[in-house]
């Protein structure tokens, strides 16, 4: 077999490949006696047929599966002759033009995961994340769980709607732009709508604040580019609103009642350290999160180089797939809402290069820090993965072996203990002191006297 690598960049390569004359005779020969075997010619008995008379027959099918057989088996013996560490999964194989009776040659492109060093990283600059939690943030939570475990109630006053109040309307909407112009955006429906939330299009509190219960009122909003829904996203539709009734929220007493409702508290004071211990917790999981973040952009920031193609497509894929399960859990209609899927594997493109950029640099680092993971460290972490969804920690072993789940860990319990040992020799500095590109600025000198 003869071989030949060509450097189309610094990860795409082709090879040109040659399979002896002798051995594709031998496989063809190999390949037409079993189809021999079960070959049905007219005038010869099921099998009986003569080995040229199949060859003929059959040629098309013949060369097919010689096709299958050689073209893989020669490739991954001209990989390990070449010593080339493909991309899994970037491989194009050209259909080779054979006419038989001679040696067979054929064309592979593919991808080699990239070769490259990584500058001094003995000193990572890091901002720090602040970690305190102060008593206005825990009194913040706590009002937050009133304001949770508040009731709503129809006020009773007859007065118009105000900000706070929400607005029970019956809500009719019509597209007024484009080639629907005046079909119906939705089915009328009831709503609920809170006048100033922040959830509330600002069209929808400016427009109803000062309403009576039985008032019409009728308005103009502009969606979005980004909203979830397609058929709105960057639509203008005209609302026409019934108030139906005024309601607000009645807030229970923050006091020690409050909380033994919530839990096993016995006092108001419990309740509030409590809080405190998780909000401490989040935002030490939040300053942890912030550092690994900081120390991969630095690291991605400060070293380029080519990333093969085919990795870039899976990253940006599996953030398509993400996008949609999320959409889907919010109760979008995917199929309804004519989602632009290629527009947004397009926007997600850019992340995805510096996404695979990380993750192979952060593979170089382990592999030059000599880091590895031990099966003692994919079973303590399965056992907390179990512990934390409550589930038997064999059974969830399983299912990730079955799902191919298990060598994803490993990578991420490797990427872990790399992110740990940078953490462990970074330099921190103040919020704010670092550029976009993770540098501190370099002192200008003073052009005064």
């Amino acid at each position: 077999m003869k071989a030949e690598v060509t450097d189309i960049t610094s990860v795409k390569k082709r090879l040109d490949i040659e399979v002896p004359a002798e051995v594709v005779s031998s496989e063809t020969t190999a390949i037409a006696r079993e189809f021999a075997k079960r070959a049905r010619v007219p005038g010869f008995r099921p099998g009986k047929a003569p080995l040229a008379v199949v060859r003929n027959r059959y040629r098309a099918d013949i060369l097919s599966e010689l096709y299958e057989q050689l073209l893989p088996r020669h490739f991954l013996e001209a990989v390990r002759e070449k010593g080339l560490d493909v991309v899994d999964g970037s491989m194009s194989f050209e259909p080779p033009e054979y006419h038989g009776g001679g040696p067979l040659s054929f064309q592979v492109g593919f991808e080699v995961f990239p070769v490259f060093e990584v500058g001094d990283y003995s000193e990572i600059p890091v901002e720090e994340t602040p970690t305190d939690v102060t008593e206005d943030d825990v009194a913040g939570y706590i009002e937050k769980l009133a304001d949770d475990k508040a009731e709503m109630a129809p006020v009773e006053e007859d007065r118009p709607l105000r900000a706070g109040d929400h607005a029970a309307i019956a809500l009719n909407a019509a597209f007024v732009d484009g080639a629907a112009e005046g079909a119906p955006a939705f089915p009328e429906k009831q709503v609920l709508c809170e006048i100033g939330g922040e959830d509330t299009f600002e069209e929808f509190t400016e427009n109803l604040t000062g309403a009576n219960v039985g008032e019409d009122r009728s308005f103009e909003v502009a969606y979005p580019e980004g909203h979830p829904d397609q058929r709105l996203a960057g639509r203008t539709i005209r609302c026409d609103a019934r108030v139906e009734g005024i309601r607000q929220k009645i807030r229970p007493a923050v006091d020690d009642e409050f909380a033994r409702e919530l839990g096993d508290f016995q006092t108001l004071a419990d309740l509030r350290a409590e809080v405190r211990r998780n909000m401490e917790q989040s935002l030490r999981e939040r300053a942890d999160n912030a550092t690994r973040e900081g120390l991969i952009r630095w690291l991605v920031d400060n070293n380029d180089f080519e990333v093969p193609d085919s990795l870039v497509a899976q990253q940006a894929q599996a953030g398509v797939e993400r996008a949609a399960r999320n959409l889907a859990g919010r109760g979008v209609d995917l199929e309804s809402a004519r989602f632009d899927w290629g527009e947004l594997r397009a926007k997600l493109y850019p992340q995805a290069v510096r996404d695979v950029r990380g993750r192979l640099i952060l593979a170089h680092l382990a592999e030059k820090e000599r880091i590895e993971v031990t099966d003692d460290d994919v079973e303590d972490q399965i056992r907390k993965m179990a512990a934390a969804i409550g589930r038997p920690a064999a059974k969830l072993r399983a299912q990730l072996d079955g799902e191919g789940g298990l060598e994803a860990l490993r990578e991420r319990i490797r990427d872990d203990k790399v992110v740990a040992s940078l953490r462990g020799r970074a330099r921190f500095v103040p919020p704010g002191s670092l550029t976009a590109g993770g540098r501190e600025p370099s002192a200008e000198p003073s052009l005064e006297p």
